[in-house]
């Protein structure tokens, strides 16, 4: 039996698609812990996302990321096999991203932005199923074994394990918030500073 070959950028692609097509209703995406996460709950997870400054922005631009690089790399490759595993982890992408999109649905920006995405991956979808003729209620059980054998080696092998550690250690130990992340704080503090010197304000007309 041939072995499905699938390089290690195929494979960071294809852990990044799945880690947003397995997020369960209800739940919220940490990126910096790669976990879901209860939204709103008074959690480690919580408290940990927000001393990383990690915020929706990020998540935003991780789901544009992803795709566009799905997109690229598809336009690359020739391989029939591997274009249908990406095909079929890209619908369960689609299912990640429209429970998201109803845990967001009171934030209006993130809210839109998913249903962009949602629609962009839509179209990438529908495209791959025209070019190559595959079936759009496709399912990785319709894969051949040389396939579904190549994702449970990435899913359950010691390389995806590795990937998470790695995550973790570089978390903990700390790096730079990034441009949109120090705004977001900036802005914070400012309205902070403004509704103190408002309360400082009343305090003394009374």
């Amino acid at each position: 039996m041939d072995v499905l070959l699938l390089s290690p950028e195929s494979k960071n692609l294809l852990i990044d698609i799945k880690f947003i097509g397995y997020c369960p209703p209800e739940k919220k995406i940490s990126l910096v812990q790669r976990q879901y996460i209860e939204p709103n709950a008074w959690t480690v997870q919580n408290l940990w996302r927000q001393l990383r400054w990690e915020t929706r922005a990020d998540l935003i631009s991780y789901t544009d990321r992803v795709i566009q690089d799905a997109t690229e790399f598809l336009q690359r490759e020739r391989n029939k096999d591997i274009i249908y595993l990406f095909f079929t982890s890209l619908k369960e992408m689609l299912t990640g991203l429209e429970n998201l999109k109803e845990t967001y649905k009171s934030e209006p920006d993130v809210f839109s932005a998913l249903s962009v995405y949602i629609e962009q991956l839509k179209i990438l979808i529908r495209n791959i199923s025209t070019k190559y003729n595959f079936k759009l209620e496709a399912t990785l059980e319709d894969c051949s074994l040389e396939i579904q054998d190549a994702v449970n080696k990435i899913l359950d092998g010691e390389e995806f394990k590795a990937r998470m550690e790695k995550s973790l250690r570089e978390t903990s130990e700390g790096s730079e918030p990034s441009s949109v992340e120090k705004e977001e704080k900036e802005e914070k503090e400012e309205k902070s500073e403004k509704s103190e010197k408002s309360e400082k304000k009343k305090k003394n007309r009374n």
